[in-house]
């Protein structure tokens, strides 16, 4: 599962840090949580053919929030753009806030059905109203299969 807290562990080791107490089990936390995504967009691409599409539904470290600096929704879609894919992303709340940095090595767009056009995966990363129930018919299944991976149900 992809965590939710990497903001709460720097608090955390801040907090500690300044009391003078250990705080490896912290950073330990942290470096693995950082390793996630890599090795999740890694996996995914043995099955697939080279430049396949990837969209990547929420980017919010939170659900419902416009903290999204620190999320795994970020570099999964950087670790299938670096591997060649086509990335998308696709973040309600994020719209107007840092899509400039992102646009660098993936695609955005507001529009929830043109992130799913023509996807070969799709990532939901996680729990908004609007990716929970997906319809089939958002999903254009008739020439491709697509594969839907729901990060919050591995």
């Amino acid at each position: 599962m992809l965590d939710h807290a990497p903001r709460d562990n720097l608090a955390l080791a801040f907090m500690e840090k300044t009391l003078g107490t250990d705080v490896s089990l912290l950073n330990a936390n942290d470096e693995y949580n950082s390793r996630i995504a890599g090795r999740l967009s890694h996996r995914l691409l043995r099955f697939f053919p080279p430049q396949v599409s990837v969209s990547v539904l929420g980017l919010s470290y939170k659900p419902n929030s416009l903290i999204f600096e620190y999320f795994s929704g970020l570099p999964l879609a950087k670790g299938f753009a670096d591997a060649g894919c086509r990335a998308r992303i696709h973040n309600r709340l994020a719209k107007n806030h840092g899509w400039q940095v992102i646009e660098i090595f993936a695609l955005s767009t507001e529009d929830l059905r043109e992130a799913l056009n023509d996807a070969d995966i799709v990532l939901v990363t996680t729990t908004v109203t609007p990716y929970k129930n997906l319809p089939p018919a958002n999903f254009d299944t008739e020439t491709r299969p697509i594969v839907l991976v729901n990060v919050w149900r591995i």
